[in-house]
């Protein structure tokens, strides 16, 4: 006598492969829940090319360095009562630093740049914001001066920013 094979029962959506409303499987063109649930693809954005007067990429510590205040409110403010921090980041090594300050100033801007910087280090570039303290403290506290490439970037509707550039002791106006 002859055993028989025991087959599965197939389910009637496998057999006719038809869209099942409760797992939207297979996924079904006309169906607005599976078009939504459509995952979609990220872009693949380009990058253009690199601008002819563009600064090189930093490579090494001092390269070039961002600069920034920041203002924190009554709550946070540090054990000595200081609420406004000036933040610096190397871009060469993402190295970021702040140093804490009782106001917004460019005393305070100049001494935290020379405490990033070291007593020998000086920074071949800094970019900032543009803000009053950090132009003041780079170019009269500093001794730098902004880069004439940087100056004719800026239009009224761009964004404004800065970046200093050292110059050589001969350029610098002693007489004031």
């Amino acid at each position: 006598m002859k055993t028989r094979s025991r087959k599965k029962a197939k389910h009637a959506s496998c057999v006719t492969c038809e869209h099942n409303i409760f797992t939207h499987f297979p996924k079904d063109p006309l169906c607005e829940i599976c078009i939504a649930g459509k995952p979609t693809r990220g872009q693949c954005r380009t990058t253009g090319p690199v601008r002819v007067d563009a600064l090189p990429p930093p490579k090494e510590w001092l390269d070039a360095v961002t600069l920034d205040h920041k203002i924190i409110s009554e709550a946070d403010k540090s054990a000595d009562g200081h609420r406004a921090a000036c933040v610096v980041c190397d871009r060469a090594t993402y190295w970021i630093q702040g140093y804490p300050a009782e106001h917004k100033n460019e005393a305070d801007t100049v001494s935290a740049l020379v405490e990033f910087a070291g007593p020998q280090g000086r920074a071949k570039h800094i970019y900032s914001d543009n803000s009053k303290e950090i132009n003041a403290a780079c170019t009269t506290g500093l001794k730098l001066t902004e880069s004439p490439k940087m100056q004719s970037r800026k239009s009224p509707k761009a964004h404004h920013a800065a970046w200093f550039s050292p110059v050589s002791v001969s350029n610098v106006d002693t007489t004031t």
